[in-house]
């Protein structure tokens, strides 16, 4: 399966990097838009977010969204094997840190999962099915940070060329609640 996973992987992230700037920048608005005008997002006062990195979708638009309408917006940054996010508060200063991935500094706040809270965390994906299915990209980290966290609620974005039809799955794979890309959502 790990073979198989790596091959779609190599695939997806080619698909993406083709996508050319200019329309990477005005799907990535869609995509943003879809997010931000969800009632799961309208209702949260918490949003986990990830720093774009090489062709993903470029997530700044929720960032400034989520700021603009006083929500706490944590980042992740790789902590040995896990994911922790820190509290942003502006237009962040990122700094590159696992595989060259921009991170928040160590010293902001760190997020306290709170299943009363209403939390939203939009999550990168090398590829995502139309059964709602992700496929990171090997490390595993955002399966283990979305394990028993059952009241987040999990946004998966991509663009479309990343949906696949299904994808092979193991039990430690997180399910999203919702796909948005530039063409769907799939709930």
């Amino acid at each position: 399966m790990e073979k198989e996973k790596k091959a779609i992987r190599r695939r997806m992230n080619l698909s993406r990097d083709n996508i050319s700037a200019s329309e990477r920048q005005i799907f990535s608005k869609v995509i943003c838009t879809g997010v931000i005008s969800m009632r799961e997002y309208a209702e949260a006062g918490v949003i986990l977010l990830f720093s774009t990195y090489r062709s993903e979708v470029d997530t700044s638009l929720i960032l400034k969204s989520a700021l603009e309408q006083g929500k706490k917006v944590y980042y992740p940054k790789v902590e040995g094997d896990d994911i922790v996010f820190h509290r942003v508060f502006d237009e962040i200063k990122l700094a590159p840190g696992y595989r060259g991935i921009p991170e928040p500094d160590i010293s902001l706040p760190v997020f306290e999962y709170n299943e009363n809270e209403k939390c939203v965390c939009v999550c990168p994906g090398s590829a995502f099915s139309e059964s709602r299915q992700r496929l990171g990209y090997g490390g595993g980290f955002y399966d283990r940070f979305l394990a028993g966290k059952d009241k987040l609620f999990k946004c998966g974005i991509c663009f479309d060329c990343q949906i696949n039809r299904t994808l092979p799955c193991d039990e430690n794979d997180i399910l999203m609640d919702r796909v948005i890309t530039e063409k769907r959502t799939i709930s």
